[in-house]
C-alpha cells in the first residue's frame, strides 16, 4: 500500500544523471510509521519503486537522504517526488569499545570526510552495549574531519539506548531525527572518574545510618542505591549510577586502582571501621609482595644465567655457519653471472626473431583489414586499389579560378541568397542553412540521400564560386595516410587520388576558400582512417619516409580555408559508421537531388568568414533539457554535447524555438543515437526527444540513418 502524502521516508540514491539539471531516483529504505521507523515495502512507492528528485543537490549514488513525499506531476513515471530533502546524521561504529573508550578515541583521531559532514550534519558515536553518544560537531580540514564536544564537558556526555533511532542504509549507520537527550555519561579517563566515584562513595557512607563494614561491592551498591533515590533529577541518578558502576569495573578489571592507592586510603580512613581493615590488609600485602619479589628475582637470575650460556653456544655455531654460507654465496654469485650472460645472448636472438615475425604479420594485417570490407559485397579478398608506380602526382587546378568580381557579403544577407538559390535549384533552403551552420562551427557535414552531392554543389556555387573537389573513398582506405593518395600498407604505392588533398589545399592557400568532399566514407572503416584524422590536432598527417618522395611532403597540415564535407552511401559493401565521428560531424539528410545548378555558376561568392559566436543562453538551456530527456536511455557523450552546442549556436542565426530544436535533434543527436543504441532503445529515445508532432517524421529520419550508418 502506498504511503500518504507528507510521510517522512529515509531512502537511498539509486541513480543520478550526469547532465544538468541534476535529477535522481530515491529508493525508500525506511518509513516513519507513527513514532517508529519500519522497513520500506515495495508498495510504498508505486510505479517504479522510486521517488523522483528534481534539481537534486550534490549527492552520490548510495547516499542516505531524509525526505518528505509529495505527489509528482501528472504523466511522470514515478508516483511521488522528493520534498524537503536533507542528509541524515552519520554514526561512527566503535562498538568494540566501551562508551568512555569510544568517546576518548573519537576525540583523538581523524576520520575520512563524508558528504553528510560536508553538509554540516552532526556526528554520533555507537559504542558497546548499544550506547549511542552525541551529537558532536564535526570540523573539516581538507579530506578529513575531527569531532568536537559541541558544548558538552566530558563528565556530562549525552547518550541514548534507543535502537529505533538508528537505521542502516547500504551498510552504513545513520541517526534518525529524535528529541534532545536528557541522560548523560561520565566519559573522562579512568583516574578522574575513579577519584570522583571515591569521593561520592565517602559522602554516601557518611549519610547512611549504618556505615558499611568494608568496601565490598554488594554493600556499597546498596548504599549507592539509597543515595540515588534521594537524587534531585533522573539525569543525575543515571550519571551517578553509571559513574559508580564504572568505578567498580576499574577496581575489579584493571590496575588503575594501584595508582590511586594513597588517595583511596586518605578518603577511606575517614571512616574508623574501614581504616583498621585497610591497615591490616596493607601490611599483609606488603609482606606477601616482598616474599614473592625475592622468589621471582632468584628464579629470573637463574633463568638469565642459563640463557646466557645457551646464547654463547649459539653465537659460536652461527659464526661457523656464516663462514660456510659466505663461501656458498660467492660460488652461487659466480654461477648467476654466467647464467645472466647466457640468457642475455638468447634474449637478443629471440628479440631479433620476434621483431622479424611481427614485421611480417603487420605487413599483411592492413591488407587483410581492407579485404574484409570487400568480402561483404564481392565474396573474395582482392584489393580495391591497383598498384601504381611510386611517382609523385599533383592535381592541377582542382578548383575553378576565382572571378575578379567576387564579393563577400554580410551574414545577414546570406539567408536571402539561400532562399533564392535553393528555390531555383530545387534544394530546401534549410539544408543550405544547416550546411552553412556546420561549416561555420568548424564541423564536418555528413550528407546522405540522393540529394546530398547536388546540395553541396548548390552551396559551393553560392558561397565559394563553385570551388569544390571530390575525393572517392575506396574500400581499402585504412589510415589517414591513405587520404594523401598513397597506400598505407605500402607507402611507396600511389593511389588514383594522389594529389587531390594536397592540390586542393595549395589552391586554397593561393586563391581562397574551397570545399573538399570525401565521397562514400562508409565504404571504408571510419574508425581507422576518418576518426584518427579528425582527432589529431590541426588534422595533421605525418608522412613516413617511404612515402615522402611520392607525396612530396614530410608532414601535411591543411589550411583553415579548406573546409571538409562528406557523403554516405547505402549498399551491401558499406561498413558501419563509428559512433566517435559524431564528436566532429553532423548528419544532413537530403532525400531529393537538385534539378540543375548550372545557372548558379555566375553568382558572387559570399563565404561566411566570421567565427562562430559563443553559445547563446537559450541554446545552452535547450541542450541541457535534451540531455535530461535522454538520460534514462542514453547518457550523451561530452563530445556530442559540444557538437550540439556549436551547431546550435551557428544555426540560431537562421532558426529559433521548435525549428532549432528539430535541427539539433535531427543533425546531431539522432545520428549518435542510431550508432550507439539498439533499435528499440532508439525508438524510445526519439519519442522522448521529439518536440510536438514531429515524432513520426524523426522516427523516419532515424530509420534512414540506421540504413546508412549501421
Amino acid at each position: 500500500m502506498a504511503v500518504s502524502i507528507g510521510t517522512q521516508i529515509i531512502g537511498s540514491i539509486s541513480w543520478i544523471n550526469s547532465g544538468s539539471p541534476r535529477i535522481a531516483g530515491v529508493e525508500p529504505q525506511f518509513v516513519l510509521d507513527k513514532d517508529s521507523w519500519r522497513p520500506a515495502d515495495p508498495a510504498d512507492a508505486p510505479t517504479n519503486g522510486n521517488i523522483f528528485w528534481w534539481n537534486a543537490f550534490d549527492v552520490q549514488q548510495g547516499s542516505a537522504i531524509l525526505l518528505t513525499v509529495v505527489e509528482n506531476q501528472p504523466g511522470r513515471d514515478d508516483h511521488f517526488k522528493v520534498s524537503r530533502p536533507e542528509y541524515l546524521c552519520p554514526v561512527l561504529d566503535l562498538r568494540h569499545l566501551r562508551y568512555w573508550e569510544a568517546y576518548q578515541r573519537a576525540m583523538k583521531i581523524w576520520f575520512d570526510t563524508m558528504p553528510e559532514v560536508e553538509a554540516g550534519r552532526d556526528v554520533y558515536v555507537l559504542a558497546a552495549d548499544k550506547i549511542t553518544l552525541g551529537p558532536f560537531r564535526a570540523r573539516e580540514d581538507g579530506t578529513r574531519f575531527f569531532l568536537e564536544p559541541s558544548g558538552f564537558p566530558p563528565e556530562r556526555v549525552p547518550f541514548s539506548e534507543d535502537d529505533n533511532a538508528l537505521v542502516v542504509v547500504n551498510g552504513r549507520r545513520y541517526h534518525t531525527p529524535s528529541p534532545p537527550f536528557t541522560a548523560f555519561l561520565d566519559c573522562r579517563p579512568d583516574d578522574e572518574t575513579l577519584q570522583t566515584a571515591l569521593r561520592r562513595a565517602v559522602v554516601i557512607a557518611q549519610r547512611s545510618r549504618e556505615a558499611p563494614p568494608a568496601l565490598e561491592t554488594k554493600n556499597l551498591r546498596a548504599q549507592v542505591a539509597d543515595f540515588l533515590r534521594e537524587a534531585a533529577t533522573m539525569s543525575e541518578r543515571r550519571i551517578d549510577r553509571a559513574r559508580f558502576e564504572r568505578a567498580f569495573m576499574i577496581c575489579e578489571d584493571s590496575g588503575s586502582v594501584e595508582g590511586w592507592a594513597t588517595d583511596l586510603i586518605d578518603l577511606v580512613l575517614e571512616h574508623p571501621r574501614v581504616s583498621d581493615r585497610i591497615t591490616h590488609a596493607t601490611e599483609e600485602a606488603n609482606r606477601t609482595a616482598l616474599q614473592e619479589a625475592h622468589a621471582r628475582i632468584a628464579a629470573e637470575t637463574a633463568s638469565a644465567n642459563t640463557e646466557l650460556t645457551s646464547l654463547r653456544e649459539s653465537i659460536a655455531a652461527l659464526r661457523t655457519e656464516h663462514d660456510q654460507l659466505t663461501t656458498e654465496v660467492e660460488y652461487v654469485r659466480q654461477e648467476a653471472a654466467n647464467i645472466d650472460a647466457d640468457v642475455a645472448r638468447q634474449l637478443a636472438a629471440l628479440e631479433d626473431h620476434v621483431t622479424q615475425r611481427v614485421g611480417e604479420i603487420a605487413d599483411g594485417a592492413s591488407e587483410l583489414l581492407g579485404d574484409s570490407v570487400l568480402l561483404r559485397a564481392l565474396g573474395h579478398g582482392a584489393s580495391a586499389t591497383p598498384s601504381r608506380p611510386a611517382t609523385r602526382a599533383v592535381l592541377d587546378a582542382p578548383f575553378p579560378p576565382v572571378a575578379a568580381d567576387v564579393t563577400l557579403v554580410s551574414s545577414d544577407k546570406i539567408a536571402r541568397s539561400f532562399e533564392t538559390a535553393g528555390s531555383a535549384a530545387g534544394v530546401m533552403p534549410r539544408v543550405l542553412q544547416q550546411l552553412h551552420a556546420a561549416f561555420r562551427a568548424r564541423l564536418v557535414p555528413l550528407l546522405l540521400g540522393n540529394g546530398g552531392p547536388s546540395a553541396l554543389d548548390v552551396y559551393a556555387a553560392i558561397t565559394c564560386a563553385s570551388r569544390i573537389v571530390r575525393m572517392p573513398i575506396a574500400h581499402d582506405v585504412l589510415h589517414p595516410l591513405d587520404l594523401l593518395g598513397v597506400t598505407s600498407r605500402d607507402p611507396g604505392t600511389a593511389r588514383s587520388t594522389l594529389g587531390v588533398l594536397t592540390g586542393a589545399d595549395s589552391a586554397v592557400h593561393a586563391d581562397g576558400p574551397g570545399i573538399l568532399v570525401l565521397d562514400g566514407i562508409n565504404q571504408a572503416p571510419t574508425e581507422s582512417f576518418l576518426v584518427p584524422w579528425l582527432q589529431t590536432p590541426g588534422r595533421r598527417i605525418d608522412v613516413p619516409t617511404a612515402a615522402r618522395s611520392v607525396v612530396g611532403l614530410d608532414r601535411f597540415v591543411p589550411s583553415d580555408g579548406l573546409v571538409v564535407a562528406a557523403t554516405a552511401v547505402a549498399g551491401a559493401a558499406t561498413a558501419p559508421v563509428s559512433p566517435d565521428v559524431w564528436g566532429f560531424c553532423v548528419a544532413i539528410d537530403v532525400a531529393a537531388a537538385a534539378s540543375d545548378v548550372s545557372d548558379l555558376s555566375a553568382m558572387h561568392a559570399v563565404f561566411e568568414t566570421q567565427p562562430a559566436p559563443h553559445t547563446p543562453k537559450n541554446v545552452e538551456t535547450l541542450i541541457e533539457r535534451l540531455a535530461a530527456d535522454t538520460a534514462r536511455y542514453w547518457p550523451i557523450d561530452n563530445g556530442v554535447l559540444d557538437v550540439a552546442r556549436r551547431f546550435g549556436s551557428t544555426m540560431s542565426a537562421f532558426e529559433s524555438g521548435t525549428d532549432l530544436e528539430e535541427s539539433i535533434v535531427e543533425c546531431v543527436l539522432l545520428p549518435a543515437l542510431t550508432t550507439s543504441l539498439t533499435e528499440p532503445d532508439v525508438v524510445e529515445a526519439v519519442n522522448s526527444l521529439a518536440p510536438g508532432s514531429s515524432a513520426p517524421r524523426l522516427q523516419r529520419v532515424a530509420y534512414r540513418l540506421r540504413q546508412r550508418f549501421t
